[in-house]
């Protein structure tokens, strides 16, 4: 017989095939986390670049002067230029209000109402204008 000379390389070789074979579901799942990972690194970066860029563009365009009602332009100005964002001082003015049913206004709501040069209701009382403070975080 023959002997068959074995190569120090091809052992080494054949070992590590073996063990791959043996650790194929280990392999698999390491090799997809990896993978997951990566994917999951690149979508959070272009998805912030993409949030940059909306907000850069929503700077652009809110400069852009829009057909609103001039009330409705100072409000939204006030409030975004406002520093007092915690402590604010809301101003009500006067109004007429409806009454639940079998309630009368007082003599004291007909007079108040007519110093405001309103006509009162039977139905309906008079409030006076009132200011607040509306307190948020």
């Amino acid at each position: 017989m023959q002997e068959k000379k074995v190569d120090a390389n091809d052992t080494k070789e054949k070992r590590f095939w073996v063990k791959v074979k043996e650790h194929k579901t280990e392999i698999i799942i390491v090799t997809a986390t990896i993978l997951t990972a990566v994917a999951s690194a690149i979508v959070y970066k272009r998805g912030a670049t993409i949030n940059i860029l909306k907000n850069e563009n929503m700077d652009k365009y809110a400069k852009e002067p829009k057909n609103i009602s001039p009330i409705l332009t100072e409000i939204i100005e006030n409030s975004i230029t406002d520093d007092n964002l915690v402590n604010k001082t809301i101003n009500v003015p006067e109004y007429m209000r409806k009454l639940p049913k079998d309630y009368r206004h007082s003599q004291n709501a007909v007079e108040l109402a007519k110093s405001f040069g309103y006509e009162l209701p039977d139905d309906e009382t008079f409030v006076r204008p009132y200011s607040y403070l509306k307190i948020s975080a």
